[in-house]
Protein backbone atom coordinates (compact mmCIF):
# COMPACT_ATOMS: atom_id res chain seq x y z
CA UNK A 1 0.00 0.00 0.00
CA UNK A 2 2.73 2.73 1.07
CA UNK A 3 4.54 1.72 -2.59
CA UNK A 4 2.63 5.17 -4.11
CA UNK A 5 4.16 7.05 -1.43
CA UNK A 6 8.06 8.11 -1.67
CA UNK A 7 9.67 10.41 0.98
CA UNK A 8 8.32 13.65 -0.35
CA UNK A 9 4.71 12.44 0.08
CA UNK A 10 5.08 11.08 3.61
CA UNK A 11 7.00 14.54 4.56
CA UNK A 12 4.39 16.08 3.48
CA UNK A 13 1.55 13.96 5.49
CA UNK A 14 3.73 14.97 8.48
CA UNK A 15 4.00 18.36 8.13
CA UNK A 16 0.26 18.34 7.39
CA UNK A 17 -0.61 16.18 10.83
CA UNK A 18 2.04 18.69 12.51
CA UNK A 19 -0.44 21.61 11.11
CA UNK A 20 -3.35 20.16 12.04
CA UNK A 21 -2.28 20.01 16.07
CA UNK A 22 -2.50 23.25 16.30
CA UNK A 23 -6.72 23.94 16.39
CA UNK A 24 -6.35 27.19 14.31
CA UNK A 25 -4.57 26.37 11.19
CA UNK A 26 -7.01 22.87 11.21
CA UNK A 27 -10.16 25.20 11.41
CA UNK A 28 -8.51 27.35 8.43
CA UNK A 29 -7.41 24.32 6.45
CA UNK A 30 -11.21 22.71 6.88
CA UNK A 31 -12.53 25.89 6.10
CA UNK A 32 -10.36 26.01 3.14
CA UNK A 33 -11.26 22.96 1.27
CA UNK A 34 -14.68 23.81 0.78
CA UNK A 35 -15.73 25.71 -2.36
CA UNK A 36 -18.08 26.06 -5.48
CA UNK A 37 -17.26 23.02 -6.83
CA UNK A 38 -16.87 20.51 -3.49
CA UNK A 39 -20.18 18.69 -4.61
CA UNK A 40 -20.25 19.25 -8.11
CA UNK A 41 -19.94 15.39 -9.42
CA UNK A 42 -22.45 15.17 -12.80
CA UNK A 43 -22.04 10.83 -13.59
CA UNK A 44 -22.34 11.16 -17.20
CA UNK A 45 -18.77 12.53 -17.67
CA UNK A 46 -16.11 10.50 -19.17
CA UNK A 47 -13.72 8.61 -16.33
CA UNK A 48 -10.22 10.60 -17.68
CA UNK A 49 -12.49 13.91 -17.44
CA UNK A 50 -13.28 13.05 -13.38
CA UNK A 51 -9.58 11.97 -13.02
CA UNK A 52 -7.85 14.91 -13.92
CA UNK A 53 -10.64 17.02 -12.33
CA UNK A 54 -10.40 15.20 -9.19
CA UNK A 55 -6.16 15.72 -9.48
CA UNK A 56 -6.78 19.97 -10.22
CA UNK A 57 -10.45 21.27 -8.68
CA UNK A 58 -8.91 20.21 -4.68
CA UNK A 59 -7.36 23.37 -3.59
CA UNK A 60 -3.77 23.56 -2.80
CA UNK A 61 -2.48 23.16 0.74
CA UNK A 62 -0.41 25.99 2.07
CA UNK A 63 2.33 23.75 3.85
CA UNK A 64 5.35 25.31 4.20
CA UNK A 65 8.49 23.88 2.45
CA UNK A 66 10.83 24.41 5.49
CA UNK A 67 8.32 22.47 7.58
CA UNK A 68 8.37 19.89 5.04
CA UNK A 69 11.95 19.62 4.59
CA UNK A 70 12.13 19.48 8.41
CA UNK A 71 10.14 16.73 8.33
CA UNK A 72 11.94 14.83 5.81
CA UNK A 73 15.24 15.42 7.41
CA UNK A 74 13.27 13.76 11.05
CA UNK A 75 12.00 11.00 8.70
CA UNK A 76 15.39 10.37 7.10
CA UNK A 77 17.20 10.38 10.00
CA UNK A 78 15.13 7.88 11.65
CA UNK A 79 14.88 5.57 8.43
CA UNK A 80 18.71 5.69 8.69
CA UNK A 81 19.10 4.60 12.39
CA UNK A 82 19.94 1.03 13.01
CA UNK A 83 16.97 -1.02 14.83
CA UNK A 84 18.13 -2.11 18.63
CA UNK A 85 17.35 -5.69 17.55
CA UNK A 86 19.79 -5.54 14.56
CA UNK A 87 22.69 -4.14 17.13
CA UNK A 88 22.18 -6.65 19.61
CA UNK A 89 22.16 -8.76 16.83
CA UNK A 90 25.64 -7.99 15.76
CA UNK A 91 26.90 -7.28 19.26
CA UNK A 92 26.19 -10.96 19.65
CA UNK A 93 28.08 -12.51 16.40
CA UNK A 94 30.78 -10.24 16.77
CA UNK A 95 30.87 -11.42 20.70
CA UNK A 96 30.44 -15.12 19.58
CA UNK A 97 33.24 -14.68 17.11
CA UNK A 98 35.48 -13.05 19.82
CA UNK A 99 34.82 -16.25 21.80
CA UNK A 100 35.73 -18.41 19.49
CA UNK A 101 38.90 -16.67 18.30
CA UNK A 102 39.67 -16.86 22.49
CA UNK A 103 39.27 -20.40 22.38
CA UNK A 104 41.18 -21.08 19.44
CA UNK A 105 44.18 -19.33 20.83
CA UNK A 106 43.83 -20.82 24.09
CA UNK A 107 43.61 -24.15 22.10
CA UNK A 108 46.58 -23.44 20.14
CA UNK A 109 48.54 -22.69 23.16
Amino acid sequence: DNEDYDSDDYAKTLALGTMILRKSKEKAMVDASYNRYAWNDPSDLPDWFVDDENKHYRPQLPIPQELVDKMKAKYLHLATKPIAKVAEARARKSKMAKNKLAAAKKKAD
